[in-house]
């Protein structure tokens, strides 16, 4: 796993996740944070939780979702 994150500014950076598996990336998100802490936060809780987001975030992306909840 790897996390980064590139300030824009002074409120705005850019937050990098990735999870790498024999050097191929296999899951890479990226996403806005108006603050460093909030940047920094972010990348502790990819480094430190990457077993538990991983999977919570793919059983989204595949769940299959009926007209009444759209």
């Amino acid at each position: 796993m790897k996390a980064e994150f590139i300030p824009l500014s002074e409120k705005e950076f850019i937050v990098k996740c990735k999870l790498i598996e024999n050097n191929v990336i296999i899951f890479e998100i990226q996403t806005m944070a108006s603050s460093r802490d909030q940047a920094v936060r972010i990348v502790k809780n990819w480094e430190e939780n990457t077993k538990e987001i991983y999977p919570k975030v793919i059983e989204l992306l595949n769940k299959e979702r009926s007209e009444e909840e759209e």
